[in-house]
């Protein structure tokens, strides 16, 4: 997928919701085991908080929380099929349920959310965490069955409501791994979704394409053919890549194949932004992490797609980058190196891991 390269967003100013940034990326998993043994020993993440026994045992569902660099992402597993874990498993594979946002002013952004005519899935609820005071509530969104939390909390060691701290996040993560680039998501249809990032949330429109297998390489006959619009919310810097597949072999798309497997739309994967891609996709295959393949005709003709699309020159060896099946993009202003795991289902060898995978990317 070719990205643009992202504006630097403006951290002192926010907009009407007092977005401050995405604070975690939450998980309903059926394996907490599995998801501590891959965050933590394959990509080094940190544990630095767990629910608390109140509420694991009020909301019958264990969950933890992963951390490197400024990424968090939360695991909940349910401890019976009634809790909302259970229930959401019933219906689909694993796959992130909520996106929390931080915000300056919760009761602002209620108030703004409320005149936009927010779907509110909870009121305003106060909590108290080890760090202090917090407040939150959640809404309903167009994407699927997933929830968007908008949360005020005091500043230091991230602690949603009803967790505990169980550790603190290294000061540098040993891969590097500074924090989440983008989301994408994937979807039937673009329009709604589009609709409620812009009108509810303040993105904007950065870039779109549309393309289709066939345009690329005539001879096949079905392929990945997609429309993708990328929004973002330009002061606290949000990035959202978003799909939906492209005539005419739509249900043979890997965006319409991504929904069948998730049971509806959702978040496909999760880009994780580092310096050294090359160093540490190396360090990650040692580990026996798994890779989606990139041809070697790709490699071929990437000098001249470079010429062609005007990339500076770069830093780092294509040898190299073809060695490790990492892939590079850009233009005139820039260029990025990134590289696609491959989905949970098909490296867990489980189709309940779901179609979710991660996205390494290095921005230059």
């Amino acid at each position: 997928m070719n990205h643009p390269p992202i504006h630097s967003a403006k951290p002192e100013e926010t907009g009407p919701l007092t977005i401050l940034g995405l604070d975690a990326v939450h998980f309903f998993v059926g394996n907490l085991s599995r998801a501590r043994r891959f965050y933590q020993a394959r990509l080094e993440f940190d544990e630095v908080a767990q629910s608390t026994l109140h509420t694991t045992q009020r909301d019958q569902m264990e969950s933890v929380v992963f951390q490197a660099g400024d990424a968090r992402l939360m695991f909940s597993a349910p401890l019976s099929g009634s809790s909302r874990a259970g229930r959401y498993l019933s219906r689909h594979p694993d796959s992130a349920c909520e996106l929390i946002l931080r915000v300056r002013d919760l009761d602002r952004a209620w108030q703004v959310l409320s005149e936009r005519d927010a779907t509110f899935i909870t009121d305003r609820l106060d909590a108290r965490t080890e760090g202090g005071p917090a407040r939150y509530f959640v809404i309903a969104t167009p994407l699927g069955e997933v929830n968007i939390t908008f949360l005020e909390r005091p500043d230091g060691a991230f602690l949603p409501p009803g967790y505990r701290q169980t550790g603190s996040a290294r000061a540098k993560n040993p891969l590097g791994i500074s924090g989440i680039d983008h989301l994408t998501s994937n979807m039937r249809v673009l329009r709604p979704w589009i609709d409620f990032l812009r009108e509810m949330l303040d993105c904007e429109t950065y870039w779109k394409v549309a393309f289709h297998t066939k345009d690329l390489r005539p001879e096949m006959k079905g392929g990945s053919g997609l429309k993708s619009i990328v929004m973002w919310e330009p002061r606290s810097g949000l990035k959202f890549a978003n799909n939906e597949p492209l005539r005419p072999h739509f249900e043979k798309s890997q965006i319409a194949i991504f929904c069948n497997d998730n049971r509806g739309p959702g978040i496909q994967h999760v880009a994780l932004a580092m310096p050294d891609i090359l160093s540490s996709v190396d360090t990650l295959r040692q580990r026996s992490v798994e890779f989606l393949k990139t041809p070697g005709t790709y490699y071929d003709a990437l000098p001249e797609r470079m010429r062609e699309m005007g990339v500076p020159p770069v830093r780092e060896s294509l040898q190299r980058m073809r060695e490790l099946g990492v892939q590079l993009d850009g233009n005139k202003e820039g260029y990025l190196l990134q590289i696609f795991m491959k989905d949970a289902a098909l490296y867990f060898e489980d189709p309940a891991a779901g179609p979710f995978f991660l996205e390494l990317i290095q921005r230059e």
